[in-house]
């Protein structure tokens, strides 16, 4: 795209015969005349357009670059200029993007200044002022919004309302203030209650989630959205088969297949495995073809180590446009975890879109790297990369990451350093250079990355396990591990990896007992092999040797070389 505007602009800039570099007000005017504008002396003050011209091509290869905060910047110094909605809308756009808050109230309002009759132009106002957390403006935005609707569309515009507040997680006292005045201003309205209930159900105001759902039922008898509602609002709540007694007579006779996905869909989300298993089977049962009741079937099959079962569903759906791609990722994961890498990455070369295209053009160079060509993968990912600017950090993590995994810290380290000269303070970097660090066994070098990262997000589970994590294994600071680890577990209650940090930081402090309970949750969940190492270290000093023994030999069947359980085996076996 930059190639094409230069071809265009370059040839006016010649015509006009500088034999030397023209003054920066020469330079814009040839721009503009090859735009079609008309020319002005370079002793006269720039005109307006011209420099908002100027400042729409810089914010057009800021984009192409992939900065999309200088996109905004540009594209809102534009708009400023030349007052013009579609500017101002591109302005919004790329300040939304760039997640700046002062950029995108800034660029929001003027869009809805510059066009006030557009209503995507008042739904982006309200968007922005509820991430920016200014709720009083966001419920004036937000009956501005609902306003310049045509009666028809009312409700829908208010079911956007939901989603934002929804979607941005806003707490319950301002997502009751804006959300409760627009549907006492429409309470005739069924799409009004049942947006206050996905709010309210949103933010665990039960009573008045189910009470907006049945009364959006009461409004519009028989419609399913309504009825779903309330049975998400119960199922939420652990009560499982009353919710699924309010959806059954939609689903009775067999019609209503979509409806009765929706309902697993709802006990997926409740973790409700064995329900949803049925309701998709039976979807299934009666719509062989329904493509996303299959998908979900393969991912819960696949979720519960049923790989042929997941492999049939997948190959059904490889050939449906909606879902191709994501079923040829999932077989190429399939494929990897079998060990036939050549079928894992023919499948991985077919996911040509979807959400796992990326994911997909990563591991085929963990493959390659797995199958010793380390640099080979190198040089694909910085070719990626090359290609597809936007990637760039993913694909210095994913090269950096192979690194770790080849024992080569060092060059990890050096590559990390790299990517945190240009993105500072990622979190994602300085993870990562904290594993290097420690494999270097620069370990106050590795706390201190993760103490940043903490400092940065106090709710950054990764950061805190790690945290302590590390310093278990590194000092005898126990008291002060078991504190971070004990914030990462209530943040994530059903993660394996921080179960298994707890459970050893317990062995640690002498819980013997603790730390067996914890450990067998966690390989219950996962069966790692350094969890197993912990788990059988654990049940050796209980004296539960025999248990010991057969968790070890599980996981070194399927772990042969993984350096942790060797040297726990080594040390504790005679």
């Amino acid at each position: 795209m930059i190639q094409r505007m230069l071809a265009t602009f370059i040839p006016a800039v010649l015509v006009a015969g500088c034999a030397t570099a023209p003054e920066p007000g020469e330079r814009l005017d040839a721009l503009f005349q090859a735009a079609g504008g008309t020319g002005v002396q370079a002793s006269e003050p720039l005109p307006d357009r011209a420099q908002a011209m100027y400042h729409v091509l810089v914010g057009q290869i800021a984009a192409e670059r992939g900065d999309v905060a200088q996109a905004a910047t540009e594209y809102l110094a534009a708009a400023k200029l030349a007052q013009q909605p579609s500017i101002a809308r591109e302005a919004t756009r790329y300040a939304l993007a760039s997640n700046d808050k002062t950029l995108s109230v800034t660029a929001s309002q003027l869009w809805r200044e510059s066009d006030p009759d557009n209503v995507q132009a008042q739904e982006a106002a309200f968007r922005v002022a509820v991430r920016a957390r200014a709720y009083t403006t966001a419920l004036e935005m937000a009956r501005s919004f609902v306003a310049a609707q045509p009666e028809s569309d009312v409700g829908e515009a208010l079911r956007v309302v939901a989603g934002t507040l929804v979607r941005d997680n806003v707490a319950a006292e301002p997502a009751m203030a804006i959300m409760q005045p627009l549907v006492e201003a429409h309470a005739d309205s069924a799409e009004a209650h049942y947006a206050l209930g996905l709010v309210a159900m949103n933010v665990e105001r039960w009573s008045l989630a189910r009470a907006s759902a049945q009364q959006a039922s009461a409004l519009r008898p028989g419609w399913s959205e309504a009825v779903l509602l309330e049975a998400g609002v119960l199922i939420k709540q652990q009560r499982v088969l009353e919710g699924i007694a309010v959806v059954e007579p939609l689903v009775r006779d067999g019609q209503a297949p979509d409806t009765r996905f929706a309902l697993a869909r709802l006990l997926l989300e409740a973790n409700a495995l064995d329900l949803a298993e049925i309701q998709l089977d039976q979807v299934l049962a009666e719509q062989a073809d329904h493509p996303e009741a299959r998908y979900a079937r393969g991912l819960l099959a696949l979720d519960r180590g049923n790989v042929d079962l997941a492999e049939q569903h997948f190959l059904a759906l490889i050939e449906q446009p909606a879902q191709r791609f994501d079923a040829a990722y999932y077989l190429g994961r399939i494929s990897e975890a079998r060990g036939d890498l050549d079928a894992a990455r023919g499948w991985y070369r077919r996911v040509a879109g979807g959400r796992h295209q990326s994911d997909a053009l990563t591991r085929r160079a963990y493959l390659m790297a797995e199958g010793g060509h380390v640099d080979e993968a190198r040089a694909y990912l910085q070719g990626l990369s090359r290609m597809n600017p936007g990637m760039q950090l993913q694909l210095l993590l994913v090269e950096a990451d192979i690194l770790l995994q080849s024992d080569q810290p060092e060059a990890a380290l050096a590559l990390y350093e790299q990517g945190l000269a240009e993105f500072p303070e990622e979190p994602d970097l300085l993870y990562g250079r904290s594993l290097a660090y420690e494999q270097l066994g620069q370990v106050d070098a590795a706390i201190a990355d993760l103490r940043a990262m903490v400092e940065q997000d106090a709710d950054d589970a990764r950061a805190l396990n790690a945290l302590g994590y590390i310093l278990t294994n590194h000092s005898q600071r126990y008291e002060e591990a078991r504190g971070y680890i004990a914030r990462a577990l209530a943040l994530r209650p059903n993660d394996p990896a921080v179960i298994d940090s707890m459970g050893w930081v317990e062995f640690r402090l002498g819980n013997l007992d603790a730390a067996a309970e914890l450990l067998r949750r966690a390989y219950a969940r996962l069966k790692d092999p350094e969890i197993a190492a912990h788990l059988g270290e654990v049940l050796w000093q209980m004296g539960e040797r025999e248990e010991a023994r057969q968790v070890w030999g599980t996981a070194l069947s399927q772990h042969p070389e993984h350096g942790t359980l060797q040297e726990t085996m080594t040390r504790l076996v005679p």
